[in-house]
């Protein structure tokens, strides 16, 4: 198996993987925002349909999952009051969402510039596109890890937060 082939594999698999992982993310993702309803926020600020459209609309998929990933996390605390109606906007987010998604944002970014060097073929371009595909991937790993914290977090304050509630009922 030559160099080419060996790196055409990596890269087939790397968007299997990537696929997977936006796939099943996305199934937790709108879930958890439909779930804040029953948490205490019966007027969601988007529809509970861009939860999944918003990562597919171009230009509005750079803000519009960071605004409900904000919803999410706001509507989850389980140390807000019962009754979010209204001030769901005035609750704070954690960095770990910033965080996440300035790694998100990061990692294409620097993957769009790895793809435009790398589509100069001359040996120097070559070796500028191998460093930059090693930093997007170096952010890119960081988002996954920093989503992986987000997803575990979230679903823990939602039970949390679904627990405190029935129990004052």
């Amino acid at each position: 198996m030559t160099s080419d082939d060996l790196q055409s594999l990596a890269a087939t698999l790397e968007l299997v993987a990537l696929i997977a992982c936006a796939i099943l993310f996305i199934v937790w993702f709108a879930p958890a925002y439909r779930n804040l309803r029953v948490l205490g926020v019966p007027d969601l600020r988007f529809g509970p349909g861009w939860a999944i459209g918003a990562w597919f609309v171009p230009v509005l998929n750079l803000w519009r999952p960071k605004q409900i990933a904000n919803d999410i996390w706001r509507g989850s605390d389980p140390e807000a009051p019962a009754s979010l109606a209204g001030e769901l906007q005035l609750r704070p987010v954690a960095p770990l969402v910033t965080g996440w998604w300035a790694a998100w944002i990061v990692s294409g970014v620097i993957g769009t510039v790895f793809a435009v060097v790398w589509a100069d073929s001359d040996l120097e371009s070559l070796r500028s596109a191998a460093t930059w595909e090693i930093v997007a991937e170096l952010v890119g790993i960081l988002a996954a890890g920093l989503a992986m914290a987000l997803v575990r977090r979230v679903t823990s304050m939602q039970a949390a937060r679904h627990a405190r509630l029935t129990d004052t009922a």
